[in-house]
């Protein structure tokens, strides 16, 4: 079994892209402009979570809200999501979106392992990159109760799968967390969020959260490519986290955010009092920061 699991994983690292048709993953892309902002959301999440924060973004640009396979319609995910594969597909949709150039890589949560592995892969594309309270790739070494974490969201997430395959969760939408979604925006959420494909979907990220972790370590400094990392003093708002005596702060995770700012000479580091989802929580602080970044590094 083991000599299986190692041959699946390496054939997924060697042909990431098989088995997936682009055709199946949405980019909703909207404006004009010389530069275009690419959004990737954190794991479990998709562009809806991305959509307030767009609404707000203003001037000459063009914005293009990147769904992974599997979140946003149901169709079967053929190999194993990783790091990789999404930057791949990613680059696949762009092109279709006759996006060829001068991109901002906006990533959240495990959406920031994403998009660096899409600079990694295709720097001539990028002109910039917006990391919000994005995973490091040392997560897991720093903070080692994410692994029990994982594997217990893992199992419940099975547990709700279940039920969602006999449209249970039809009749327990008060229950399903929201993450500070604005209401105008639920109706959609819950068509996608009371059905089995998107916890099946969810899974296997988890699933393969170590595996993108992995492929991300060893990716180059950013030279001086303009970067903004926003990061919550909350952080995963573990139980297990480093809180000080006197405030919510993670420092544990404020290291880490720390840790990818000094990834580019060219960076500017903020922090939020709000939650993990500083886009939905810290909105106002996320757009000021995104126009001013803007303006300072492109225009």
């Amino acid at each position: 079994m083991k000599n299986l699991l190692f041959l699946f994983s390496f054939f997924g690292t060697i042909f990431p892209a098989l088995g997936t048709n682009p055709d199946t993953i949405n980019c909703n892309c909207s404006g004009q402009g010389p530069i275009t902002f690419v959004f990737d959301a954190g794991m479990g999440n998709w562009s809806i979570f991305f959509k307030p924060l767009a609404s707000k973004l203003t001037g000459n640009i063009k914005i293009c809200l990147f769904d992974r396979p599997g979140y946003s319609s149901p169709h079967k995910v053929e190999d194993k999501p990783n790091a990789l594969s999404i930057a791949m597909h990613m680059k696949q949709v762009l092109l279709k979106e006759g996006v060829k150039d001068s991109v901002i890589l906006v990533g959240h949560s495990m959406g920031g392992l994403n998009v660096r592995m899409f600079q990694s892969l295709y720097p001539e594309m990028v002109k910039g990159m917006i990391l919000i309270d994005a995973a490091n790739p040392d997560l897991l070494e720093k903070m080692p109760e994410v692994k029990t974490n994982i594997q217990e969201q893992i199992r419940q997430m099975r547990k709700v799968s279940r039920l969602a395959k006999f449209g249970l969760l039809n009749f327990a939408k008060s229950q399903i967390p929201t993450f500070g979604l604005p209401k105008a925006y639920l109706k959609d959420y819950y068509k996608i969020v009371t059905k089995s494909f998107y916890y099946e979907t969810y899974i296997q990220e988890l699933e393969n959260l170590s595996h993108s972790i992995e492929q991300c370590k060893n990716l180059p400094n950013l030279g001086n490519l303009p970067l903004l990392v926003i990061s919550s003093r909350q952080g995963l708002n573990s139980n297990a986290s480093e809180i000080s005596e006197n405030s919510n702060t993670d420092y544990r995770w404020i290291g880490l955010q720390k840790e990818l700012a000094s990834l580019s000479s060219n960076s500017i580091y903020l922090e939020s009092d709000e939650d993990h989802f500083i886009h939905l929580s810290d909105t106002a602080l996320v757009v000021e920061a995104i126009h001013n970044f803007y303006n300072f590094s492109f225009k």
